[in-house]
């Protein structure tokens, strides 16, 4: 799994492409209907590292998402308010 193969419905969530078809990523239900800020490799080949808007972020490695609880110095800077 490569994250430019990876690709985001904001009503279907998230796909990959298999060579043939799009397919959803396994586990990566609960994100249907986020808005996805960017998907990328993180640590290793099949781990990526998904970032939403309101959610925060998440870990996939390849079976099963995790929300990636990290402090942050607050909301309102990452949201730029």
């Amino acid at each position: 799994m490569q994250p430019a193969g990876s690709f985001y419905d904001t009503k279907e969530g998230i796909f990959e492409f298999n060579g043939t078809s799009m397919v959803p990523l396994k586990g990566c239900e609960k994100l249907k209907g986020e808005e996805i800020n960017s998907i990328m490799a993180f640590k290793g080949k099949n781990n990526l590292l998904i970032c939403t808007l309101d959610k925060g972020l998440f870990l996939y490695d390849g079976n099963e998402l995790k929300e990636w609880n990290v402090p942050v110095r607050s909301e309102e800077r990452v949201r730029g308010n």
